[in-house]
């Protein structure tokens, strides 16, 4: 039972059950039906400094996208809605600095503009991930990170992705959020973070939430507190008329760099967002080249976790509509039908030959790694297990039927290998 109470020295939920098993009853709770439930592989690397964590959910001869979440969360916040979309998209989930599991920023850093660090950490991350292009996908914290480096690096983004978060925020939101984060800085129990989480975000099932906390979570010789660096900074120090001033400069200084957007861009807003008005999210469109604006039902500040099928679907189709369409080029369809005529020719030839065996072991590993070279050109092409060209070519389309049927001539050929295969000691036959 979710409400059962433990002792603080007990083991957590999520050390009993296994993260596979928690992450499908918060999919069976978030009201997902994903074709899998898997696991992202965890990474980590060496950046600007520190040493950052990071998840991979595979996939990657897909388009990539990069993944930065929120304040107070981490890379694992997207979870649901990766659930949703891996099969079509190579996804990669950064904890950014001083988050989830990703070291924080040095003693000496500190007085340092933290905005500042993590652009560079957004773009020192991308250099590393090494793709030439991606789409960037920000919710609050993460959406400012991720408008500052579009506005900076526009030649490798193909799309821009921004979740509830706008130059100007509403403070009444922001208010509640810390108010929370202070309330729940360090608890004895998992289970008494859980209850506070449930009292603060009703509209989230309980078993999404502790998915959301087991990663969210650690546990101290105080007892359990966040994965954050809530370290005090040097604008903390500063007199509530200079905070002022700061927020306005800053808020300044993301307008111009939202203007300066020349990607394709999709802004989500909550429809019950206490973050992010509706009329600063309507201008912060207007602001961008080529924007739209879409309302997610259901969803508060985290639009993704909040209503992650509507979220998954509205970003689906906004990159099916403006990614680049994969061309099917003149050397496929060439090498596809090359590929038919040489293996047709040697599994014509098989029960003939007394080296039937060893023939048929050389022609299936040519046409294993046939297969894989047509499988990383025609992955961008499947959908819903079924090849779609953007252009009609039926010749491509019997060429792989055709290379697949080759499977099943193998093997007739090698049972046909079995009823000529010589007696043992006597000579190979040969044609």
């Amino acid at each position: 039972m979710l409400t059962a109470r433990r002792d603080g020295s007990v083991t957590m939920t999520s050390q009993v059950q296994s993260d596979t098993e928690l992450m499908a009853a918060a999919a069976k709770a978030a009201g997902i039906q994903p074709p899998d439930i898997v696991q992202p592989e965890e990474r980590w690397v060496p950046l600007n400094g520190i040493r950052f964590h990071y998840l991979d959910w595979g996939n990657p001869q897909l388009p990539h996208v990069v993944l930065l979440h929120g304040g107070s969360l981490t890379a694992h916040t997207w979870d649901m809605a990766a659930l949703l979309l891996r099969d079509r998209y190579h996804l990669v989930a950064l904890d950014q600095r001083g988050h989830g599991d990703t070291e924080w920023t040095p003693e000496g850093e500190l007085g340092r503009d933290n905005s500042e660090l993590m652009l560079e950490d957004t773009r020192q991350f991308i250099e590393h991930l090494g793709y030439e292009h991606l789409t960037l996908v920000g919710m609050s914290m993460g959406g400012m990170n991720a408008i500052r480096y579009a506005a900076r690096h526009p030649e490798r983004l193909d799309a821009l992705a921004i979740v509830d978060i706008a130059p100007e925020t509403m403070r009444e939101g922001l208010v509640e959020m810390e108010q929370f984060r202070q309330e729940t800085e360090t608890l004895r129990r998992f289970d008494d973070f859980l209850e506070r989480a449930i009292r603060f975000m009703p509209h989230r099932a309980p078993e999404h939430l502790r998915y959301s906390l087991t990663h969210s979570l650690k546990q101290t010789e105080q007892g359990w507190t966040w994965k954050q660096d809530h370290r005090p900074r040097p604008m903390a120090e500063l007199s509530e008329p200079e905070r002022a001033t700061g927020r306005a400069q800053s808020a300044d200084a993301l307008w111009a760099d939202v203007r300066a957007i020349r990607v394709p861009t999709i802004l989500f807003r909550g429809a019950n967002s206490k973050i992010l008005a509706a009329d600063v999210a309507a201008r912060t469109v207007a602001a961008m080249r080529d924007a739209r604006l879409v309302v997610i039902p259901r969803a508060t500040h985290n639009v993704h976790s909040d209503n992650p099928a509507d979220f998954a679907a509205a970003l689906n189709a906004f990159l099916s509509d403006v990614l680049p369409k994969p061309e099917t080029p003149a050397p496929m369809l060439e090498r596809a039908t090359a590929v038919v005529m040489r293996a047709a020719r040697l599994v014509g030839g098989l029960a003939r030959r007394g080296d039937v065996e060893f023939r048929a072991r050389s022609l299936q590993s040519r046409l294993n790694r046939e297969y894989s070279v047509l499988g990383r050109a025609l992955h961008p092409l499947l959908q819903d297990g079924r090849l779609t060209l953007p252009i009609d070519m039926p010749e491509l389309r019997q060429c792989i039927t055709a290379i697949v049927g080759l499977t099943a001539d193998l093997d007739r050929a090698r049972e046909e290998a079995k009823q000529i295969r010589p007696a043992a000691g006597g000579p190979p036959r040969t044609t």
